[in-house]
This record gives structure tokens, C-alpha cells and sequence, in this order.
């Protein structure tokens, strides 16, 4: 079982809890053991342990079964892949999914888009036109994976 997944599950995807509950309980896997010790419960809030609760095996499966037919790596904050950058950020991410070549995220230039959700033609085309020349000069372009541009 992916117990990365399972965790930001319940944490979500940015928590300040995340690093003292890997020290804690000595990983991913150390914290899904334990979930159901005092220590564990005592770190969450209300709904992380509504989320505790509620989070079955079956959704991590799903999740870790879609990434690995789409070609999607789960980059957690415990690989060595994990980039620098983002373990210096005073709450990093516990996991990153990543299309393409995952030793790019550490890279001396990223450059990270934000958009809509409910894009124009004009803003697709533009986007394009921005986005296609930097990448093909070898600057890597990241986003947050969600729907639109």
C-alpha cells in the first residue's frame, strides 16, 4: 500500500503536522501502523480524524492504481528525487505528482503556472505561446495539476 498517499489523505495536501508525525512514528508507513495509538489520534484535529476514519485502503489503491496507468510518479518528501527546494519551504508537500522526468524539479530554473479553470481560446493560445517556447529553451514549467490552464 502506498501509506504516502494514505497520509495526505488525512493531512491534505500541505500540513505543518506532516514533518513531526514522519519524526514521530518514522515514516509513512510507522504513522499508517500506529494510526490507532492515542500518540497518532492526538496530533490530528476534528476532521483529520473524521478523515482517519473515513479514508479506506480501497481510495488509496484507486489513487495509486490511476497514477500508475496514467504515468503518473508519486514523488514523496521521503525520496531522494524530492526536491530541494521545496524541503527548505516551511511546510512542504508531502507528495507530487509528476509527468516527465522527475530529476528536473531540481533544476536551477522552474517556473510555475497558475490559471483558469474555465479558459478562453485567447488565454489557451496564449498560454501556448509563452509556455511552449520556454519549455522547448529547457526551462521547466510546473502546475498544480488542476482542471483548465
Amino acid at each position: 500500500m502506498r501509506y504516502d498517499v494514505w497520509l495526505s489523505l488525512i493531512l491534505g495536501p500541505c500540513n505543518y503536522k506532516l514533518i513531526p508525525i514522519l519524526e514521530t512514528f518514522g515514516g509513512f508507513k510507522g504513522a499508517y501502523e500506529l494510526k490507532d495509538t492515542l500518540e497518532f489520534k492526538n496530533m490530528l484535529t476534528k476532521g483529520e480524524l473524521l478523515k482517519l476514519e473515513i479514508v479506506k485502503t480501497s481510495d488509496v489503491e484507486r489513487i495509486a492504481d490511476y497514477c500508475e496507468k496514467s504515468g503518473v510518479y508519486i514523488l514523496n518528501i521521503e525520496d531522494g528525487l524530492y526536491p530541494e527546494s521545496l524541503l527548505k519551504t516551511k511546510i512542504p508537500p508531502a507528495l507530487l505528482y509528476v509527468t516527465g522526468d522527475v530529476t528536473v524539479l531540481n533544476s536551477d530554473v522552474i517556473i510555475a503556472g497558475v490559471g483558469t479553470r474555465n479558459s478562453t481560446q485567447y488565454g489557451r493560445d496564449a498560454v501556448r505561446m509563452i509556455c511552449e517556447p520556454l519549455a522547448r529553451s529547457g526551462i521547466v514549467l510546473v502546475s498544480g495539476m488542476a482542471y483548465g490552464i
